[in-house]
């Protein structure tokens, strides 16, 4: 399993999207993330690889390999995202009280 698989189950079972997971990622230290790299992430390589050398993906169907250090970014930062979520619920629940 690839980083993009990775990313692709991380984010269905965390129903995350293209602007979350670039917020994330950013977030654990990866500046070169956007919703446009997140898209090329969530792409799935089989259709490219499929074709042969000579094809060239074009558009929004291009592929992207996720680097290994985009998504340990992303691991750290969704914890952050988790931790601040937490805190912000913790001081909800104490007005509340």
């Amino acid at each position: 399993m690839d980083n993009n698989q990775r990313l692709k189950a991380l984010a269905h079972a965390m129903r995350l999207d293209r602007a979350d997971i670039a917020k994330a990622c950013k977030a654990g230290g990866y500046d070169k993330a956007s919703r446009v790299k997140s898209d090329h992430w969530l792409r799935g390589a089989g259709k490219e690889l499929n074709k042969g050398p000579a094809y060239t993906p074009t558009g929004y169907t291009d592929y992207e390999p996720m680097p290994d250090l985009a998504f340990d970014a992303f691991c750290i930062g969704v914890k952050h995202i988790l931790d601040d979520a937490e805190k912000a619920d913790a001081v909800e629940a104490d007005h509340d009280e």
